[in-house]
């Protein structure tokens, strides 16, 4: 089945112990005490998909993550696929390759991206809820994720699928190839794969849900808008906010913007990334003596993503009534300029000569969209390496292990742009004897082209290859990720007790990781029209120590215990354990309690961040205030003196959309931070009774309590913080207001406050059964309920309760919190034929914004949505094993909920719920396999 049932801590390989993610201790029986589920080959190969982020985001206990369907609007990340269990967060979730750590997929972050991950490679992925930082260290706070892949490939696989949805697009391909063999008479064994996969991605104009712009169409036009009363923010969709020239016919201009003439984003923008990969990877076992194994493992991964984001909208006015972060242009285009129409330069003629100063024009604030100049859709190369090196064996009843891995991953995004000065030098153009030029003399000396902004695709060659540097400028990141991992353990029987013998587990372990963003050095000095961010460089070293010991103290009843010291180069010394006990009454029926205290160290990029701008639109409660509103804050915003002078006559303080859009502010890390910690309590039971051949039942309840959370407070909590208690340290300066009393700037940086709770019950069933000699069925179910989702975000804040939310585009809250959330399965098998349907839901959401922003109701209602996919497998007689499958995923083609961005909490770009829902709708695939 797709998800199959909780595993109570233990799997099986024919009668021989093995070690289950959870715990280092090697295992022949049941009563584990970790809360731990497998998803194996089979249910992989059954969902269909070509990655395997996309498989395990279907499990219940994940949230939407990180992916090529949240990504398209980013600056850096674009593509990536990181997971976040139980929506606590991608950096509090451990993913482990093989029980061993693996270098992060961004720069400065602990995330693992799962593209690269060889698909065809995966023998299951075993997912453990609760704190695992007592076994495995830091960043196992919401739990682990362990994905198992073939140490011993045999023969030759050939693997292929290809996919495309029913209305012609989202393409996608894979190809895998696998050869194994043993040599040197079987002391040996050695394997090759290589594989490739094409995601084509979706344009958000490909479906009628994200076709249009939900926030409303935008006023930055590629015809141009122009304001003679000094401010761009009389520049709208309303013709009495100012005097508003617009070009759009042929030099006809018309006074305000008609709705329908505004610029439509949507037009331009992805649901889904598109996403190329390529994978290499290779393998050698060798018995090297008679208990001695060395193992090596090499891996090379490539992926290339692009996103398509709409072209630049800039704007020109005057600094200190707009604000210097919605400018471009200080100062707009001057009055003299002669790209000026003719009936601007009139009416500017006519209110210079009225003998009224009130009305005089002294320069022209604009807002246009660069169409005609460049786009900022960005293109991205990713590349990871990575090493393993082991030995292991056995001397006097004890194994032991010793390893070494090396990552590296290298990460290199490029955007178009252009640069801000050479903008401003461009405007300013001035008619002369050889015709109009810059006026700048030392501008024109270095090669300034004047641009002309006064209507659509009006940008001469010249000028655009002047703005751009030659043509080809571009904000670029290159990124490096490394990290060395070495760990020596050593397990065995100390001692026997009466009920049997305790099994112990010892070991050491050092990790250095670091990492280096450098931005080119444009960016790094702000000249571009992209945002200003500095490098970011730094590392940390951890030496560790780690024990866990297991007591059986009565016939099926065992304790265990856990402790693990790791001492940091940035935090120093942090502990973390866990405590817990299994009980098996009778055959075939287990329960199982675990407590632990687990921590995350900061990332690199907490800790060594410094400043980068960004444009997150925040919403400021004194929107729409007036003289006699009562909503929570409104008080505080009439004290404001400029908000109170806005609403002495009557009317009411307001933003548009603009306006809000302007408001910038720049994110940073924090040197100081400490680690964050978490008690976890897990206590379940499983149901496997011999009176029911087939059956297994699962049920978990999981607390997870998150302490010291390193957090980024979210913005429009610390203006409300400001507007409550500005000498408050939860707003510490962090916001600023223009003389008019309009938010200007509203910063956010990293602090360890606040909390985060979270709890649920997991349910698994699992049931197999003949239905005759050559037929058998199979039911399955893997459902999970929350109890708990709140996060809280600073110290002296309330919690805010998230169930029923959704992730919104900041991810600053959790992950989205559906009360109820399952995945159920039927397979069917007669003979050489199979015949699975799936059937996934999620449970309704009522999705809200902050009480003052007073959002649309019945927009943020979202019912239960519930998917369908099918597939049919047969395997083809002969000596090779072939087989052949066909599926369709989305079988009645359910279209995502619309929650418009601006009007819903969620916030999303795109397809406002792509992370979460299916924007693609219904899809075909049709694979072969192929054994030698």
């Amino acid at each position: 089945m797709l998800l199959p049932a909780l595993l109570s801590g233990v799997a099986w390989a024919g009668d021989e112990a093995i070690v289950v993610t959870g715990s280092r201790l090697p295992r022949d029986g049941e009563g584990g005490i970790a809360a731990v589920r497998v998803v194996d080959a089979a249910a992989i190969a059954r969902s269909g998909q070509d990655n395997l982020a996309d498989v395990l985001r279907r499990d219940p206990a994940f949230a939407g993550g990180f992916g090529p369907g949240n990504s398209n609007m980013r600056n850096s990340g674009q593509g990536l696929n990181l997971l976040d269990l139980h929506g606590l967060g991608t950096a509090r979730t451990l993913v482990l390759v093989n029980g061993r750590r693996m270098v992060a997929g961004l720069g400065g972050a602990s995330a693992v991206d799962l593209n690269m991950i060889p698909i065809d490679l995966v023998q299951r992925v075993e997912i453990a809820t609760g704190g695992g930082s007592a076994i495995y260290g830091s960043d196992a706070v919401a739990g682990v994720v362990n994905i198992v892949t073939d140490a011993r490939p045999d023969g030759l696989t050939l693997n292929a699928q290809s996919g495309i949805g029913d209305r012609g697009d989202m393409p996608r391909q894979r190809i895998a190839l696998t050869a194994g063999s043993d040599f040197a008479e079987g002391r040996g064994h050695g394997w090759l794969h290589g594989s490739y996969a094409h995601d084509g991605g979706l344009l958000s104009s490909a479906r009628p849900q994200s076709a249009t712009d939900y926030t409303g169409v935008s006023i930055f036009t590629p015809q141009g808008a122009f304001n003679l009363d000094g401010t761009i923010y009389g520049i709208g969709f309303d013709p009495a906010k100012g005097l508003v020239f617009n070009d759009y016919d042929g030099g006809t201009l018309q006074k305000g913007i008609p709705l329908s003439d505004g610029y439509n984003r949507n037009a331009f923008r992805r649901i889904a990334v598109p996403v190329d990969r390529l994978l290499v990877q290779g393998g050698l076992d060798y018995d090297v003596g008679e208990a001695v194994t060395l193992h090596l493992e090499g891996q090379y991964g490539e992926t290339r993503s692009r996103t398509v984001v709409e072209p630049y909208a800039a704007a020109g006015g005057d600094p200190a009534r707009d604000g210097v972060s919605a400018i471009e242009v200080p100062g707009g285009i001057a009055i003299d300029n002669p790209y000026i129409p003719a009936v601007i330069a009139a009416e500017i003629a006519a209110r210079n000569g009225d003998a009224n100063p009130a009305n005089d024009v002294s320069f022209i604030a604009f807002r246009r969209r660069l169409t005609d100049v460049f786009e900022r859709s960005s293109r991205n190369v990713r590349r990871l390496w990575r090493g393993v090196a082991s030995l292991s064996g056995e001397t006097g009843g004890w194994r032991w292990d010793a390893s070494y891995v090396f990552g590296r991953t290298m990460d290199r995004t490029a955007a178009d742009t252009l640069l801000r000065d050479r903008l401003v030098f461009a405007l300013d153009a001035v008619a002369s004897g050889n015709g109009v030029v810059c006026r700048d003399a030392a501008a024109r000396a270095a090669g300034c082209q004047p641009l002309n902004i006064c209507g659509a695709n009006t940008a001469s060659p010249g000028a655009i290859a002047y703005l751009r540097g030659g043509g080809g400028l571009q904000t670029v990141l290159e990124s490096r990720v490394e990290q060395h991992v070495a760990t020596a353990t050593l397990s065995g029987t100390p001692f026997r007790l009466p009920a049997g013998p305790a099994r112990l587990v010892v070991g050491g372990e050092y990790r250095h990781e670091s990492s280096f963003d450098d931005w080119d050095a444009d960016t790094n000095a702000g000249r571009t029209l992209a945002a200003q961010a500095d490098d970011v460089r730094g590392g940390f070293g951890v030496a560790s120590a780690f024990a866990e010991l297991a007591l059986p103290v009565l016939p099926g009843v065992e304790v265990q215990g856990a402790g693990r010291i790791d001492r940091y180069s940035t935090v120093g010394t942090v502990a973390g354990w866990r405590v817990g006990g299994g009980w098996t009454p009778v055959r075939g029926l287990s329960f199982r309690v675990a407590y632990a205290l687990s921590s995350r160290a900061p990332s690199i990029a907490e800790l060594y961040t410094s400043r980068r701008e960004t444009f997150p639109g925040t919403a400021d409660p004194c929107n729409g205030v007036t003289g006699s509103r009562t909503n929570a804050f409104d008080a505080a915003c009439r004290a404001i003196p400029a908000i109170a002078s806005a609403i002495a006559g009557g009317g009411a303080f307001t933003y548009s959309a603009a306006e809000v859009q302007a408001i910038n502010g720049f994110n940073g890390g924090n040197p100081s931070l400490r680690e964050e910690t978490s008690r976890s309590l897990t206590a379940g039971l499983t149901l496997a009774p011999r009176a029911v051949p087939g059956l297994r039942l699962t049920v978990d309840y999981y607390r997870i309590s998150l302490s010291n959370a390193i957090t980024t407070q979210p913005r429009s909590e610390t203006v409300q913080a400001c507007l409550t208690d500005p000498a408050s340290t939860a707003c510490a300066g962090l916001v600023q207001r223009l003389a008019n009393g309009k938010l200007s700037r509203v910063d956010a940086v990293l602090i360890n406050g606040g909390g985060i709770r979270h709890a649920g019950i997991d349910l698994g069933l699992d049931y197999g059964l003949p239905l005759s000699p050559d037929m058998d069925a199979r039911v399955g179910l893997r459902w999970t309920h929350l109890l708990e989702h709140e996060r809280q975000a600073y110290p002296t804040a309330p919690f805010v309760d998230e169930l029923g939310q959704l992730q919104d585009a900041d991810h600053a809250r959790l992950g989205s919190g559906y009360r109820d959330r399952f995945v159920a399965d039927v397979v069917l098998r007669r003979g050489a034929a199979s015949l699975s349907w799936t059937a996934r839901y999620l449970g309704p959401i009522r999705d809200t914004k902050d009480v003052v922003s007073a959002p649309v109701a019945a927009i943020n209602l979202v019912s239960a949505v519930t998917y369908h996919d099918v597939q049919m497998r047969v395997t083809l007689p002969g000596a090779a094993k072939r087989e052949l499958r066909l599926g369709v995923t989305n079988l009645f083609d359910r279209q995502p909920p619309l929650l418009p961005n601006g009007l819903a909490a969620s916030g999303l770009l795109g397809v406002e719920t792509a992370q979460e829902y299916d924007s693609i709708g219904r899809a075909f695939y049709l694979g072969v396999s192929m054994r030698f």
